[in-house]
């Protein structure tokens, strides 16, 4: 017999993303149930103005209410942290065809939501989740980078990367976003070695400042065909180019999908 969630364990979810700040960990949104599949609803603010916080001394998931406006892309978004705040791109809605290219900032001090871009299917930034993404601090100025994804189709295919169009209609891709927190202005870096192939379903970690490393996913090639790998690339970071290092390839027919 199922044994009964405790009124401290996480309700069931997925296709969301847990993050840490200092010894707490911070839990939003994700597909779960009894939230709808619409672009917006009243009951799924509802349920989404909430976080959910663990932290060791308690041991207990409290949800904790936030104020402002929080994203409408509930699954499939990317997040990352500086210092006490969250930060989430992109997402999907949970009804089709509807990412978004949106950048939120969540104060886990205040739990203020604050809107720094909303979503706009003309800007050059591909409306898009799956994807993965990380902060880094270039002369005291910090930026968000965003790589790859499955989304919406792209407004404006950007020469120096790829777009693929799957067999249920959406597009997936090796796309890089930057976006510069002090003027919220957005730049795509140029890449230098073997750019990622597009894909969507990788792990992006943080190894210093300017350092980060890319493994596994689904990536997809030019006949839309979905391989799962094990590839391990190490990123070097600017705030206008990416030098790309593949550390480990091994792939073979078996791992297509």
């Amino acid at each position: 017999m199922a044994s009964k969630r405790s009124k401290n364990q996480l309700k069931e979810r997925a296709y969301h993303r847990t993050v840490s700040v200092r010894d707490s960990l911070y839990v939003w949104a994700g597909n779960q149930p009894g939230l709808p599949g619409v672009h917006d609803s009243e009951e799924k603010r509802r349920i989404t103005s909430n976080i959910q916080h663990f932290t060791p001394s308690t041991g207990q998931w409290i949800t904790r209410a936030t104020t402002g406006t929080h994203p409408l892309g509930v699954g499939a978004y990317c997040c990352t942290t500086i210092n006490d705040l969250l930060y989430y791109f992109g997402g999907y809605c949970g009804h089709p065809d509807c990412y978004h290219n949106s950048i939120t900032q969540l104060d886990t001090v205040s739990l203020q939501w604050r809107e720094l871009e909303l979503t706009d299917a003309t800007r050059p930034v591909m409306r898009r989740g799956h994807g993965g993404m990380i902060s880094f601090k270039h002369d005291g100025v910090q930026h968000l980078l965003m790589i790859g994804g499955v989304g919406s189709k792209p407004a404006v295919q950007l020469p120096h990367y790829k777009y693929i169009e799957l067999s249920n209609g959406d597009w997936c891709t090796n796309e890089h976003s930057m976006y510069n927190l002090s003027s919220r202005k957005w730049s795509n870096p140029s890449i230098i070695g073997q750019c990622i192939p597009p894909a969507n379903g990788f792990i992006i970690e943080k190894i210093n400042n300017t350092r980060a490393v890319l493994f596994g996913g689904l990536e997809v090639d030019d006949d839309a065909k979905n391989t799962r790998t094990n590839n391990i690339y190490i990123l070097e970071i600017s705030i206008s180019t990416v030098l790309v290092c593949l550390l480990c390839s091994d792939l073979n027919n078996e791992d297509r999908v």
